[in-house]
């Protein structure tokens, strides 16, 4: 998650556009998924298949003009792989998060410096074997933006997102990486002036809704059948899934 996954992420973004890449990375859903049936046994939320299918859909047409412009090429190709291998590589982070907090009992603080430490070590080595070098600009902006990535961008969102990971599951959890394109479109608005067509509005208003449905789903639901009782009778098997892919408490708990 904090080493091989970025490495191949970078080298993705040098054969394809950020609007395919955040499309790829959106995946991790699926792929969390298969891997959580895989290896923790957990159910497959209907809900959460739909919710990903709808993500996905939306930030397509987020980035509908980029998909647009990009030739098939063996670069194309490569990209996707490279994006796909990174993807794969973080489901498997997020299930080895999961495992390691509700089986083997691990607090996230710790194990997430532990890991970024293993991961910080191993990418250096490989840049050194490489023949990199490592350049730092010295000028403000750059030392600031280096430490608000270093410190708001990974420590913090880390242990943020992996207990968030440990109370609603790895797919739900994952669902979140949807949005992030969405964010940095809404700053890419107000510092790079970003324009908004039709397409990207409904793209934004589909993962926002497809949102919605997977975090707050049982709560939604409740909702819905407060305001709309004839929809009750066909909600009825819903919770029930839901309870069953996420525990009423413990490490799963929604």
């Amino acid at each position: 998650m904090y080493s091989v996954n970025y490495v191949l992420f970078s080298y993705c973004s040098e054969h394809l556009v950020s609007g395919l890449v955040s499309i790829i990375f959106c995946l991790s859903v699926g792929f969390d998924i298969l891997n959580g049936r895989i290896f923790l046994k957990r159910p497959v939320s209907r809900t959460v298949v739909l919710g990903a299918l709808a993500g996905v859909l939306g930030l397509a047409l987020v980035f509908a003009n980029d998909i647009a412009h990009t030739k098939a090429s063996s670069g194309l190709v490569t990209g996707v792989l490279l994006g796909l291998g990174a993807t794969l590589l973080f489901s498997f982070g997020n299930i080895a998060s999961s495992w390691n907090q509700s089986s083997g009992g691990l607090p996230v603080v710790q194990s997430t410096a532990w890991s970024m430490l293993y991961g910080g070590l191993f990418t250096t080595i490989g840049c050194l074997i490489a023949g990199n070098s490592f350049t730092v600009e010295p000028s403000f902006r750059y030392v600031a933006g280096l430490v608000y990535l270093s410190v708001c961008g990974s420590a913090i969102a880390f242990v943020t997102y992996l207990t968030l990971l440990s109370r609603i599951g790895p797919d739900r959890a994952a669902f979140a990486t949807v949005a992030f394109p969405v964010v940095s479109l809404s700053l890419s608005t107000v510092f790079e002036d970003y324009r908004w067509s039709a397409l990207s509005v409904l793209g934004v208003l589909v993962v926002l809704a497809a949102n919605a449905v997977i975090l707050a789903g049982p709560q939604l639901r409740a909702l819905l059948g407060r305001l709309f009782p004839g929809l009750a009778a066909r909600e009825a098997a819903g919770p029930a899934e839901e309870r069953q892919a996420v525990p009423e408490s413990g490490p799963g708990r929604g």
